[in-house]
């Protein structure tokens, strides 16, 4: 497998994993999928709204080539031990969403949150903390749970058909997009007019994303 395929199956494997565990977006091959504010933070357009110092970007960047390398570590010492690579993962992201507060100003780190939950849409209903906001009743919050494990599925099948090449890096891309909107749409149909009338609130200001892509 070539080097470049391993690395996009690394970040394929986040994906699954904060599919699970967290609820923000992230365009960068994934569509509309999920993903940490670390991530949302190498968009710069994200980067331009949060308005970051010189000083923060570099230390930004040197955070997320941190991730990074710590997310390749995790992906080759799982040896396909999903739940373990997922534990792991979780661990890294938990650390880097410290490192990342401690560079960001209170302010920033509320207005990427509410980035993050405008890009998500109806996938943020899927964090905690925007459950509690959104006072999801347990019944919905077992079937959003219960659509999470759905897409984790589908994704992970994405993912083993890109390692045993039955599919290309573009094909890939196409199908996380595809279950991601699949399950966004789901996860609508959950939530009440009040709720998904909140969840626009939680958001704040519109954000204006750069379709053109810019990463670091």
């Amino acid at each position: 497998m070539s080097s470049i395929c391993k690395r996009f199956l690394v970040v394929a494997a986040l994906a699954a994993l904060v599919t699970a565990s967290f609820g923000q977006g992230f365009r960068g091959g994934f569509g509309r999928g999920p993903a940490t504010g670390a991530m949302l933070l190498r968009r710069d357009d994200v980067k331009n709204d949060l308005k970051l110092t010189d000083d923060q970007k570099t230390k930004l960047l040197d955070l997320q080539d941190k991730i990074q390398s710590k997310m390749r570590d995790v992906f080759q010492g799982a040896n396909g031990d999903r739940e373990k690579m997922q534990a792991d993962m979780k661990v890294v992201m938990d650390d880097a969403t410290k490192e990342m507060n401690a560079i960001l100003t209170p302010d920033q780190q509320t207005r990427l949150k509410q980035i993050g939950i405008q890009l998500a849409g109806n996938g943020a209903a899927a964090m905690k903390e925007v459950q509690d906001d959104l006072k999801l009743t347990d019944d919905q919050k077992a079937k959003i749970a219960d659509l999470q494990k759905t897409s984790q599925a589908a994704n992970t099948s994405v993912m083993d058909k890109m390692r045993s090449q039955e599919i290309d890096r573009d094909a890939a891309m196409a199908a996380f997009k595809k279950n991601t909107d699949a399950l966004n749409e789901e996860i609508g149909k959950v939530l009440t007019d009040a709720q998904k009338a909140k969840l626009k609130e939680l958001g704040g200001p519109a954000f204006t994303a750069d379709t053109q892509g810019g990463g670091r």
